[in-house]
This record gives C-alpha cells, sequence and structure tokens, in this order.
C-alpha cells in the first residue's frame, strides 16, 4: 500500500477512481468519491468505471478530452498505475 502520510491519506493504487493518493477512511479528499473495497459487490473494474464515468460526466457532455493519465495536483501525488477504464 502506498502512503501520503503527511495527510494520512493512502491508495491501494488499482482501486482508486480518479488517481491521485488522497483516500482517507475509503473516501478520496479530492473527488469524493468512495474507492473499491471488498465490501462494494461489484467487480473492481466495474464499480471504478462506473465512478469514473459519474466523475466525468459532465466532461464527456462537453466532448471534453479525458486525460487517461493522472497528473499530481491539489497537494496529492499522482499513481503512476492508475487507470481510466471509460
Amino acid at each position: 500500500m502506498l502512503s501520503f502520510t503527511g495527510m494520512g491519506c493512502s491508495l491501494l493504487p488499482e482501486f482508486a477512481v480518479c488517481g491521485l493518493i488522497a483516500v482517507k477512511e475509503n473516501e478520496c479528499l479530492v473527488c469524493k468519491k468512495t474507492s473499491w473495497n471488498n465490501k462494494i459487490d461489484q467487480s473492481k473494474t466495474e464499480y471504478i468505471k462506473l465512478m469514473q464515468l459519474d466523475l466525468f460526466s459532465a466532461r464527456i457532455k462537453e466532448e471534453c478530452q479525458i486525460k487517461n493519465h493522472v497528473e499530481p495536483e491539489h497537494g496529492f501525488k499522482a499513481d503512476k498505475n492508475w487507470k481510466l477504464y471509460i
């Protein structure tokens, strides 16, 4: 598990929705999405895909490009292994 100890945030990289290492108590401090965990009935990939569709829905409607990689922002590190599933 990666840890961003300065803010008490952690992340299992493949479970992130937005790709920033900003998860505290299963919720991302940036995108406010719950990271996938074993209490969620859906598969990891399906859950993350649905959450990314919701997170990026405004950009999709405006036909804006969505990057398939994430860059550090809001003071949080980016997960180098993050995937865009949509």
